[in-house]
């Protein structure tokens, strides 16, 4: 369907360009310019081709056309996976009390938010404050991102956050991501960046993880061994599950140092939308963050645990006051350097004896102030 859709836009912008060099190559004769009857005399130039303008009216034609049709396949596939979401195999109408803006008698449950995001709002549930499903479509209605995404085999995004309930986690900060992703987001993600590390999977504790495929930054091993219970293992990330649910895994994020106002505890799990046909593997990762809903909600710290969370925010806080200390100098000294060249650009406006006099007035300062700190150190 894709390859069809790119071959007529192609098809299309060859039919502009035929009619363009027919427009060229046209022998019609023009007819002779002549003066038109104005107080001054004016000659208007006879119109060749009509080549730029036949080509520019095809391209708004396609342009407007691709809106459509872009919108339309946007907002038919958000209709098909809301549909999904809220089916009697998904697990989402049995775990949340309430799914959509509920802020209509209508029971809408899927918002459009502009031609290629549409979101599912969630809420009513243990542990969790409030959850959101957001669908990143391609810019279908775009016509140049349309085609440079045929070329780049973009996918579309479905990205499930669920912002958990204040004090519902203990301190921890885990990514799990595919490999070529994750160091990316360990750059960007700033709690990632700066609780966590990269954390190589022992076989022997995890036999079935798939090393080769995702990498692992986790503020304490520890806990990242617990959270990986043996059901989700064999649900999600085991081998055998992993084979047939990874294909459209991008990447988990939990954290309880988040950086937004409203929550800084949530769970991030991002995933490449399959083919229709294959939307099981969707709700089975939907099962997966229900899973770690639960889990997390039941997980303590052991003493140990608590100790190193706590060192780990005590550090965190003292490197942020010298960043900010080192911030608050950097910008005492750009305001002296700034200071000191507007005076010596003041100096050199001034003729001789106004330089001679102002030095000295200078001095007189320095002299002054140079006392006065003597005297408070005596």
């Amino acid at each position: 369907m894709q390859l069809r859709a790119h071959a007529c836009l192609v098809a299309c912008l060859l039919i502009s360009a035929v009619v363009g060099a027919v427009a060229v190559t046209s022998e019609t004769p023009v007819a002779k310019t002549r003066s038109l009857a104005f107080p001054f005399n004016v000659n208007f130039k006879p119109q060749d081709t009509w080549a730029p303008e036949a080509v520019f009216g095809v391209f708004i034609f396609l342009f407007l056309i691709n809106i459509w049709r872009g919108r339309q396949s946007n907002e038919r596939r958000a209709i098909f996976w809301a549909t999904q979401l809220i089916s009697a195999e998904s697990q989402l109408p049995d775990n949340f009390a309430l799914i959509g803006p509920g802020n209509s008698g209508e029971g809408e449950v899927l918002v459009r938010e502009s031609m290629n995001i549409y979101c599912v709002h969630v809420s009513g549930r243990r542990y969790c404050k409030s959850g959101r499903l957001t669908f990143f479509f391609r810019k279908r209605q775009d016509l140049l991102a349309w085609a440079v995404s045929g070329i780049t085999r973009s996918p579309d995004v479905l990205d499930i956050q669920i912002d958990l309930s204040p004090g519902s986690i203990p301190p921890l900060v885990l990514l799990i991501a595919r490999a070529g992703h994750a160091k990316t987001l360990a750059k960007e993600q700033a709690d990632v960046k700066t609780f966590t590390k990269l954390l190589e999977v022992k076989k022997d504790r995890l036999a079935a993880w798939p090393s080769t495929d995702l990498a692992v930054y986790a503020e304490q091993a520890s806990a990242f061994y617990e959270l990986m219970t043996p059901y989700l293992l064999s649900h999600s990330f085991g081998q055998g599950a992993w084979e047939e649910l990874g294909t459209c895994f991008r990447h988990l994020h939990i954290t309880s140092e988040g950086q937004g106002d409203d929550t800084k505890q949530f769970i991030n799990l991002s995933l490449d939308l399959p083919e229709e046909r294959q939307s099981r593997k969707v709700l089975e990762w939907l099962r997966a963050v229900i899973i770690l809903i639960d889990s997390l909600g039941t997980f303590k710290f052991t003493p140990e645990q608590a100790k190193r969370a706590a060192e780990n925010r005590a550090k965190k806080e003292v490197l942020a006051l010298k960043a900010a200390e080192q911030k608050r100098q950097e910008e005492l000294m750009a305001r002296r350097e700034k200071k000191a060249e507007q005076e010596q650009e003041k100096l050199r406006r001034m003729t001789p004896q106004q330089r001679e006099k102002e030095l000295e007035r200078r001095e007189r300062i320095r002299q002054r102030r140079g006392m006065k700190s003597m005297m408070r150190k005596g």
